[in-house]
C-alpha cells in the first residue's frame, strides 16, 4: 500500500514504482544532479537549493506537458520570435 502523498505534492510526484535493486537517496541524488547540470546547467549549489517541486516543474516545462497549467492541460507552443524582436534583442543584448 503506498503511503498517502504529502499535502502540496505535485501529481504524480510521489507515484513511483521502483523494481529492481534499492536505489540509495545518495545515489539517487547523484544521478538527478547530474541530469540537472546537463540538461539545465545547474552547478551543484543550484540543484541543492531548488525544492523537488521546482525540479519537477523546470523538467515537465522542458518535456512540453504544461507545467503551471493549473487546467492540467498542455500549454500552447510558444511562438518563435520575429527578426524584428530578435534584432531589439542582439542591440539591447549585444555578446560579440
Amino acid at each position: 500500500m503506498k503511503p498517502p502523498r504529502p499535502a502540496g505534492a505535485l501529481p504524480g510526484a510521489f507515484d513511483v514504482t521502483v523494481e529492481g535493486p534499492t536505489v540509495t537517496f545518495a545515489a539517487a541524488a547523484a544521478r538527478l544532479a547530474g541530469a540537472a547540470g546537463a540538461l539545465l546547467g545547474w552547478r551543484p549549489g543550484e540543484f541543492w537549493a531548488a525544492t523537488p517541486a521546482e525540479l519537477a516543474c523546470v523538467i515537465r516545462a522542458l518535456a512540453g506537458d504544461g507545467a503551471g497549467d493549473e487546467a492540467g492541460g498542455k500549454a500552447p507552443p510558444a511562438t518563435p520570435p520575429d527578426a524584428g524582436t530578435i534584432r531589439r534583442l542582439m542591440e539591447a543584448f549585444p555578446d560579440g
